[in-house]
Protein backbone atom coordinates (compact mmCIF):
# COMPACT_ATOMS: atom_id res chain seq x y z
CA UNK A 1 0.00 0.00 0.00
CA UNK A 2 2.98 2.34 0.45
CA UNK A 3 3.77 2.17 -3.26
CA UNK A 4 0.14 2.86 -4.16
CA UNK A 5 -0.11 5.78 -1.74
CA UNK A 6 3.16 7.32 -2.94
CA UNK A 7 2.00 7.02 -6.55
CA UNK A 8 -1.37 8.61 -5.86
CA UNK A 9 0.17 11.47 -3.85
CA UNK A 10 2.68 12.12 -6.64
CA UNK A 11 -0.21 12.75 -9.06
CA UNK A 12 -0.31 16.25 -7.58
CA UNK A 13 2.49 18.14 -9.42
CA UNK A 14 2.81 20.59 -6.53
CA UNK A 15 3.98 17.84 -4.16
CA UNK A 16 7.28 16.03 -3.80
CA UNK A 17 6.88 12.55 -2.37
CA UNK A 18 9.51 10.43 -0.62
CA UNK A 19 8.69 6.76 -0.04
CA UNK A 20 10.75 4.85 2.50
CA UNK A 21 10.49 1.07 2.40
CA UNK A 22 12.31 -1.42 4.60
CA UNK A 23 14.20 -4.17 2.85
CA UNK A 24 15.61 -4.61 -0.60
CA UNK A 25 14.34 -4.05 -4.12
CA UNK A 26 13.11 -7.04 -6.07
CA UNK A 27 15.46 -8.85 -8.43
CA UNK A 28 15.33 -11.15 -11.43
CA UNK A 29 14.21 -14.02 -9.17
CA UNK A 30 11.37 -12.11 -7.51
CA UNK A 31 10.05 -11.41 -11.03
CA UNK A 32 9.55 -15.15 -11.65
CA UNK A 33 6.15 -16.17 -10.25
CA UNK A 34 7.10 -19.79 -9.48
CA UNK A 35 10.04 -18.70 -7.31
CA UNK A 36 7.89 -17.23 -4.54
CA UNK A 37 8.27 -20.15 -2.05
CA UNK A 38 12.03 -19.59 -1.95
CA UNK A 39 11.62 -16.14 -0.43
CA UNK A 40 10.03 -17.38 2.81
CA UNK A 41 13.54 -18.07 4.09
CA UNK A 42 15.31 -14.89 2.98
CA UNK A 43 15.66 -11.26 4.01
CA UNK A 44 12.58 -10.53 1.86
CA UNK A 45 10.49 -11.84 4.79
CA UNK A 46 10.04 -10.22 8.19
CA UNK A 47 9.91 -13.73 9.72
CA UNK A 48 7.08 -12.89 12.10
CA UNK A 49 5.70 -15.58 14.40
CA UNK A 50 2.13 -15.84 15.65
CA UNK A 51 1.47 -16.25 19.35
CA UNK A 52 1.90 -19.88 20.47
CA UNK A 53 -1.28 -21.91 19.93
CA UNK A 54 -2.70 -24.84 21.88
CA UNK A 55 -4.74 -26.34 19.05
CA UNK A 56 -2.84 -25.21 15.95
CA UNK A 57 0.74 -24.94 14.75
CA UNK A 58 1.64 -28.11 16.65
CA UNK A 59 4.43 -28.91 14.21
CA UNK A 60 6.01 -25.48 14.65
CA UNK A 61 8.80 -24.67 17.09
CA UNK A 62 7.19 -23.59 20.35
CA UNK A 63 3.72 -24.00 18.83
CA UNK A 64 4.04 -20.64 17.05
CA UNK A 65 3.15 -20.55 13.35
CA UNK A 66 5.20 -18.55 10.90
CA UNK A 67 3.45 -15.41 9.70
CA UNK A 68 5.16 -14.54 6.41
CA UNK A 69 5.16 -10.87 5.51
CA UNK A 70 6.99 -9.18 2.66
CA UNK A 71 10.01 -7.04 3.46
CA UNK A 72 11.12 -5.04 0.46
CA UNK A 73 10.11 -2.40 -2.04
CA UNK A 74 6.55 -3.39 -2.88
CA UNK A 75 6.00 -5.31 0.36
CA UNK A 76 4.53 -8.79 0.11
CA UNK A 77 3.73 -8.28 -3.58
CA UNK A 78 7.37 -9.04 -4.46
CA UNK A 79 6.89 -12.71 -3.47
CA UNK A 80 3.24 -13.44 -2.71
CA UNK A 81 1.10 -15.99 -4.57
CA UNK A 82 0.01 -13.33 -7.15
CA UNK A 83 -3.70 -14.21 -6.96
CA UNK A 84 -6.04 -11.39 -8.03
CA UNK A 85 -9.13 -12.31 -6.07
CA UNK A 86 -11.92 -10.23 -4.59
CA UNK A 87 -14.18 -11.33 -1.77
CA UNK A 88 -17.76 -12.31 -2.45
CA UNK A 89 -19.86 -9.11 -2.72
CA UNK A 90 -21.84 -10.10 0.39
CA UNK A 91 -18.62 -10.02 2.44
CA UNK A 92 -18.04 -6.38 1.48
CA UNK A 93 -21.69 -5.54 2.15
CA UNK A 94 -21.28 -7.01 5.63
CA UNK A 95 -18.49 -4.54 6.35
CA UNK A 96 -20.95 -1.73 5.77
CA UNK A 97 -23.60 -3.47 7.88
CA UNK A 98 -21.08 -3.59 10.73
CA UNK A 99 -20.93 0.21 10.72
CA UNK A 100 -18.53 1.18 7.93
CA UNK A 101 -20.51 3.45 5.58
CA UNK A 102 -19.46 3.14 1.93
CA UNK A 103 -17.52 -0.08 2.54
CA UNK A 104 -19.93 -2.17 0.49
CA UNK A 105 -19.26 -3.89 -2.83
CA UNK A 106 -20.56 -1.07 -5.01
CA UNK A 107 -18.55 1.45 -2.97
CA UNK A 108 -15.30 -0.49 -3.22
CA UNK A 109 -15.56 -1.73 -6.83
CA UNK A 110 -14.34 1.58 -8.36
CA UNK A 111 -11.06 1.21 -6.43
CA UNK A 112 -10.52 -2.31 -7.75
CA UNK A 113 -11.18 -0.98 -11.24
CA UNK A 114 -8.79 1.94 -10.73
CA UNK A 115 -6.01 -0.51 -9.83
CA UNK A 116 -6.68 -3.16 -12.47
CA UNK A 117 -5.17 -3.46 -15.94
CA UNK A 118 -6.99 -6.56 -17.21
CA UNK A 119 -5.15 -8.26 -20.07
CA UNK A 120 -7.29 -11.42 -20.40
CA UNK A 121 -9.10 -10.84 -23.73
CA UNK A 122 -12.43 -12.38 -22.67
CA UNK A 123 -12.60 -10.11 -19.60
CA UNK A 124 -11.42 -6.73 -20.93
CA UNK A 125 -14.94 -5.54 -21.80
CA UNK A 126 -16.60 -6.69 -18.56
CA UNK A 127 -18.00 -3.86 -16.39
CA UNK A 128 -16.32 -5.63 -13.45
CA UNK A 129 -12.84 -5.25 -14.91
CA UNK A 130 -10.73 -2.38 -16.20
CA UNK A 131 -7.87 -2.03 -18.66
CA UNK A 132 -6.85 1.42 -17.40
CA UNK A 133 -5.17 0.62 -14.06
CA UNK A 134 -1.55 -0.06 -13.21
CA UNK A 135 -1.70 -3.66 -11.95
CA UNK A 136 -1.61 -6.05 -14.92
CA UNK A 137 -3.82 -9.11 -14.48
CA UNK A 138 -3.43 -12.19 -16.65
CA UNK A 139 -3.83 -15.95 -16.56
CA UNK A 140 -0.73 -17.89 -15.54
CA UNK A 141 0.88 -20.49 -17.72
CA UNK A 142 -1.33 -23.57 -17.50
CA UNK A 143 -1.11 -27.15 -18.64
CA UNK A 144 -3.84 -29.32 -20.15
CA UNK A 145 -4.59 -30.52 -16.62
CA UNK A 146 -6.21 -27.17 -15.75
CA UNK A 147 -8.68 -27.53 -18.61
CA UNK A 148 -9.46 -31.05 -17.39
CA UNK A 149 -10.25 -29.74 -13.89
CA UNK A 150 -12.54 -27.07 -15.33
CA UNK A 151 -14.27 -29.64 -17.53
CA UNK A 152 -14.68 -31.95 -14.53
CA UNK A 153 -16.40 -29.10 -12.70
CA UNK A 154 -18.73 -28.62 -15.64
CA UNK A 155 -19.56 -32.34 -15.62
CA UNK A 156 -20.57 -31.93 -11.95
CA UNK A 157 -22.95 -29.12 -12.90
CA UNK A 158 -20.75 -26.12 -12.14
CA UNK A 159 -20.13 -23.31 -14.61
CA UNK A 160 -16.85 -21.94 -15.88
CA UNK A 161 -16.84 -18.43 -14.43
CA UNK A 162 -15.00 -15.20 -13.92
CA UNK A 163 -14.79 -15.45 -10.13
CA UNK A 164 -14.25 -11.68 -9.84
CA UNK A 165 -17.62 -11.00 -11.48
CA UNK A 166 -20.13 -10.49 -8.63
CA UNK A 167 -22.88 -12.14 -10.67
CA UNK A 168 -20.89 -15.38 -11.09
CA UNK A 169 -18.49 -15.71 -8.15
CA UNK A 170 -18.92 -19.46 -7.70
CA UNK A 171 -17.74 -22.07 -10.16
CA UNK A 172 -14.54 -23.24 -11.82
CA UNK A 173 -11.94 -20.95 -13.38
CA UNK A 174 -8.32 -20.40 -14.13
CA UNK A 175 -6.68 -18.18 -11.52
CA UNK A 176 -6.26 -14.51 -12.36
CA UNK A 177 -2.81 -13.35 -11.29
CA UNK A 178 -0.84 -10.12 -11.07
CA UNK A 179 1.59 -10.92 -13.86
CA UNK A 180 2.11 -10.03 -17.46
CA UNK A 181 3.59 -12.43 -20.00
CA UNK A 182 4.97 -14.63 -17.24
CA UNK A 183 6.58 -11.83 -15.21
CA UNK A 184 5.36 -10.79 -11.75
CA UNK A 185 3.72 -7.38 -11.38
CA UNK A 186 4.40 -6.11 -7.86
CA UNK A 187 3.18 -2.91 -6.25
CA UNK A 188 6.65 -1.51 -6.91
CA UNK A 189 6.74 -2.39 -10.61
CA UNK A 190 3.14 -1.22 -11.09
CA UNK A 191 3.21 2.02 -9.11
CA UNK A 192 6.86 3.10 -8.84
CA UNK A 193 8.20 2.32 -12.32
Amino acid sequence: SGSVLANRLSENPAWSVLLLEAGMEGNIYTDIPAMNPLFFFTNYNWHYKAEPQSFACRGSVGGACSWPSGKGVGGATIWNGLMWTRCHPKDFDEWEALGNPGWNFSGILPYFLKAEKMTIPDLTTSPYHSTKGKVAVDYPYTTKLVRRFINAGKEMGYKEVDYNNPKTPLGFSKTQITALKGKRVSAATAYLA
